[in-house]
């Protein structure tokens, strides 16, 4: 309880912290002097009822923020409550590794995120209309949960004993066709239905990529952590499956991690709405680091210990001294600002 008391207190006590901060900030501002949002479609109506509760209590941001923030954390410790193992390395990985400024940034998304860790051992189960019913549950705080319905579906078992090889060459075939995203065209007679519905920004941006004119990403320290990450869950896989032959749900976790991992580098110089699924999948792959740090500690294999976990916990550093260095609108939300200062 005095974990999810600190991630709490620091979520609640930031200002300008997380890149959707000042959004979410303005929304319960308007909700609170006007009774509106100021996005014109709304929001969801889970996180809309909180938020006008908060707003008619007139509390102050902070214990709106830090509201959220304690869900999040309640749902963390639900989800690996039969995995304690795991929670040192998890909350290590998860804070000083290349997730935490997303956690802190898109709050509804991680509310789902780690509603769907929950969920897991129903996909294992193959506990279907129980699934179904957290899923549309977890629409109420982002639209975007109904995509989880897809992972019921997915072949872990299948992904989880294909072989090393296998797994890598879809990983750099992935990797390479990223690189150059023209093939992104055939996703537009899908972004054409959803423009009769008022999305035709999408399609614009989505007929910009497929003529080439799309944005790519150095593969700079930060980037080739990022990519490294999974890598390592690849690599160490099979060690882990042989220190926990008994856990249900590794290859479920393993799966979705190799999943998350190749849609990333498939659509990462894409535009953003197209990489935001792969948020969803983060806390897979934060808890398969942690499943690989744990068998690496177990194995006292020290050494391996130190070269996966060196460059994998050094990503928020590395990401808070670039932000100094050079400085930019978008790194001012990576540094912490305390609310009161």
């Amino acid at each position: 309880m005095a974990s999810v008391a600190v991630v709490t207190a620091v979520f609640g006590l930031r200002m300008k912290t997380g890149t959707d901060y000042m959004m979410y900030l303005s929304q319960y501002f308007g909700v609170m002097k006007q009774g509106v949002f100021a996005r014109p479609e709304g929001m969801e109506p889970g996180f809309e009822l909180v938020t006008r509760a908060f707003a008619a209590m007139h509390c102050h941001f902070t214990l709106y923020f830090a509201f959220w923030a304690f869900v999040q954390a309640s749902l963390m410790y639900y989800a690996l409550r039969n995995h304690k193992f795991l929670l040192p390395w998890f909350a290590l990985v998860l804070v000083l590794g290349p997730y935490f400024i997303n956690w802190i940034s898109f709050m509804r998304q991680w509310v789902v995120a780690l509603g769907m860790l929950a969920m897991l051992p129903w996909i294992v189960e193959r506990r279907f209309v129980r699934y179904c019913i957290g899923v549309l549950v977890l629409t109420m705080f982002h639209y975007s949960a109904l995509l989880l319905l897809a992972l019921y579906f997915v072949p872990f078992q299948r992904i989880a004993r294909a072989r090393r090889g296998l797994l890598l060459s879809i990983y750099a075939t992935c990797f390479v066709l990223g690189l150059y995203p023209v093939w992104i065209k055939i996703f537009l007679p899908v972004v054409d239905a959803l423009s009769a519905f008022g999305y035709t920004r999408y399609h614009d941006m989505l007929a910009d990529v497929s003529n080439g004119n799309f944005h790519f990403l150095a593969l700079g320290p930060l980037r080739l952590i990022a990519i490294f990450t999974p890598l390592v869950c690849l690599w160490y896989y099979r060690d882990v499956a042989r220190c926990r032959p008994a856990d249900r749900l590794l290859p479920l976790v393993f799966s979705l991690t190799m999943l998350g991992a190749c849609y990333e580098v498939l659509f990462i110089n894409t535009i953003h709405f197209m990489i935001r699924p792969v948020d969803l999948l983060y806390p897979c792959i934060v808890m398969m680091v942690a499943y690989v740090a744990d068998c690496l500690y177990r194995s006292k294999r020290y050494v391996e210990l130190a070269v996966v976990l060196a460059p994998v916990l050094s990503y928020l550093l590395l990401n808070v001294v670039k932000s100094n260095l050079y400085p930019s609108e978008i790194g001012e939300f990576i540094n912490y600002h305390f609310v009161f200062i």
